[in-house]
């Protein structure tokens, strides 16, 4: 027996497998102990036990190579018994109606071949059909017992066993040895004539010994023939006591025939009145069975509404589960939306109160520059009135024209560079009495090309970023405390590098680019008319 894997059984056989049970009588001689060694009074008997493959189809199997030739030989087989059990059933039909029957293909299989003779009549045949109740073995099911259903409309003309009789009488094997044993017994007694003793076993009824051998001729004759009628006598009584043994048997016979008649006759009553009770008892048994169906088929009812229902169930709790993560999501956006708002405000309202402080300081200063400014007017406005070397000046001149030519030639000159970044950044030569004046529409000359001033941290942190600012012919300070770094150098353009932190704890770096014009003091001052920022963002929002 071959098995094999396929997609519908793990364990799928893939030969016809025969089990042969041989069962051989032989009788014995005489004395039932040694067997008779001939084969013409020997009886065999044997059962086949037949497990036949499943026929197969390929589609459903998707077998290939070796397995699909292994499927090929199992439906030929299959097929070659279906015809051969056809063909004797129409040769049934054929012999009803007077026709001519059929040859039947026994060759065309193995199989077939094997078992000819149980088919021709030597032999029982008995088959068993295995089926799969599913729905997609339907069409299988029903094939094969369409199959089941023609092979019991076969019939096959039994042959008559044949019994060997050697015509010797049964029991004496049995017979032979009780003999043994009376032997065996007489033997440990010490009784020395056991050993002469012999016995046939062929009756198992005996009326004595055999007749001695006697011979008439002798003059002995009378004696011998006095002891033969007495042996004749003995003969005579014994046969009589087993007469009269026999008519006690036979009476005792009659009487227990009657005993059993009468018996018969009382289980004959009380078998028609519990087949009464066993029909009753089966009808009640019918009544249940169909009330157990019905509360079966209630069950299965209601097992299928369970199943639905508990189905249902679990697609609500799943669904709930997804509800529910997503609130949880969303409150995890909100809270950290919540936390970045909060930083970013706090991030926001610090920087609007530094700029708020700068303001105010910067107001603060020219406020005080102003008040500076009036008491020095004030102040040279009371030493002119208290001057008396002072010479006297033309009507057309007013104080004010004074004042303003006195504050354009007695002020000396300091340079100053202010780094904080704004719309626009003075940086001027600090006068004594007032700011030097500068064009705001000066114009460089192209071709010699922009200087630039770049004015940065003294660690920055690096940018990190693809594109980076570009700035030609440059020069990088860290302080500036010296006007001559934008003036002498002929310095045309001027950058301010500012890095802070964002809402989102990131760098960024901003570039604040302007013109530097001289002014008439010699200083310079610096219009802004440029930012840039750079940031460093990843392309793809990443997830939560």
């Amino acid at each position: 027996k071959r098995m094999g894997h396929t997609v519908l059984n793990a364990e799928s056989s893939r030969s016809h497998s025969v089990f042969n049970i041989r069962l051989v009588q032989a009788p014995t001689d005489s004395q039932g102990e040694n067997v008779v060694q001939d084969r013409q009074n020997i009886t065999v008997s044997q059962l086949s036990l037949v497990d036949l493959a499943g026929s197969e189809r390929s589609s459903r199997t998707k077998n290939t190579g070796v397995r699909l030739r292994e499927a090929g030989n199992i439906n030929n087989s299959l097929m070659t018994l279906r015809t051969c059990l056809e063909y004797l059933r129409e040769n049934q039909l054929s012999a009803s109606n007077g026709l001519a029957p059929k040859k039947v293909p026994y060759r065309d299989s193995k199989i077939t071949h094997m078992f000819k003779n149980y088919f021709d009549g030597e032999g029982q045949v008995s088959m068993i059909v295995c089926i799969n109740p599913r729905i997609e073995d339907y069409d299988e099911n029903m094939q094969v017992m369409k199959f089941a259903e023609m092979t019991q409309e076969v019939q096959i003309a039994r042959a008559t066993p044949v019994k060997q009789d050697l015509g010797l009488t049964p029991g004496r094997r049995k017979a032979n040895k009780l003999f043994k044993i009376a032997v065996n017994n007489l033997n440990e007694l010490g009784i020395p004539e056991a050993k002469d003793l012999e016995v046939d076993v062929g009756l198992v009824y005996s009326l004595g010994p055999d007749f001695p051998a006697y011979e008439m001729d002798s003059p002995e004759a009378q004696i011998k023939i006095r002891e033969l009628m007495h042996y004749l006598e003995q003969r005579i009584e014994k046969r009589k006591k087993l007469r009269a043994n026999l008519d006690i048997k036979c009476d005792s016979f009659r009487q227990m025939l009657m005993n059993l008649d009468r018996d018969n006759l009382q289980l004959r009553t009380e078998l028609a009145s519990l087949k009464a009770v066993y029909k009753q008892e089966r009808d009640r048994s019918a009544a249940l069975e169909k009330k157990v169906r019905i509360h079966e088929s209630s069950i299965d009812v209601l097992n299928n509404t369970l199943s639905k229902q508990e189905r249902q169930i679990e697609e609500l709790t799943f669904k709930l589960n997804e509800k529910e993560n997503m609130l949880t999501q969303k409150e995890h956006e909100k809270e950290k939306q919540k936390k970045k708002f909060s930083s970013k405000l706090a991030v926001e309202s610090d920087k609007n109160k530094r700029e708020f402080e700068l303001k105010l300081r910067e107001q603060r200063a020219k406020l005080q520059e102003r008040m500076r400014i009036k008491d020095e007017k004030l102040r040279l406005v009371s030493n002119i009135l208290q001057s008396e070397d002072l010479p006297s000046l033309p009507r057309s001149q007013s104080s004010e024209n004074i004042l303003n030519e006195k504050d354009r030639g007695a002020y000396t000159v300091r340079t100053e560079v202010s780094s904080v970044p704004g719309t626009r950044t003075d940086i001027y030569a600090t006068p004594r009495h007032g700011a030097a004046a500068a064009n705001n529409r000066h114009r460089r000359s192209r071709s010699a090309g922009d200087k630039w001033l770049e004015h940065r941290a003294a660690n920055p942190v690096p940018l990190g970023t693809i594109m980076q600012p570009y700035l030609k012919n440059r020069k990088s300070v860290t302080k500036l405390t010296d006007m001559k770094e934008l003036t002498a150098h002929g310095t045309t353009k001027y950058c301010l590098v500012s890095q802070d932190a964002d809402t989102d704890g990131d760098v960024e770096t901003k570039l604040y680019k302007g013109n530097v014009i001289p002014t008439c003091g010699g200083g310079a001052q610096v219009v802004f008319n440029d930012v840039e920022c750079l940031k460093q963002k990843s392309p793809v929002h990443s997830p939560t």
